[in-house]
């Protein structure tokens, strides 16, 4: 991953880490995930799906479970119970 990318992908989970509260923690995390940041955000998140992709056993199988398309960390770090690891 290059270092513009991850300093974005640093700015998000930095603006979720800055929150006061668990809950107001998660509500950040979803808000930004679901809007993608902005242009740069969306370019972070189409990088990090090329290298989970490329991390697969088999064509888009997942390392952990095996079944879901692994283009997407969510189902091992879920928003809702780890905030703290939306962008990293």
């Amino acid at each position: 991953m290059n270092e513009e990318i991850q300093r974005e992908l640093d700015i998000l989970q930095e603006a979720v880490n800055n929150e006061q509260t668990f809950e107001k923690k998660v509500a950040k995390a979803k808000k930004l995930w679901n809007s993608k940041g902005d242009a740069k955000g969306e370019k972070a998140f189409e990088n990090v799906r090329e290298v989970l992709y490329g991390l697969c056993v088999y064509e888009g199988l997942c390392n952990y479970c095996e079944q879901n398309e692994a283009n997407d960390i969510e189902h091992i770090y879920p928003k809702s119970f780890f905030p703290t690891k939306a962008f990293l």
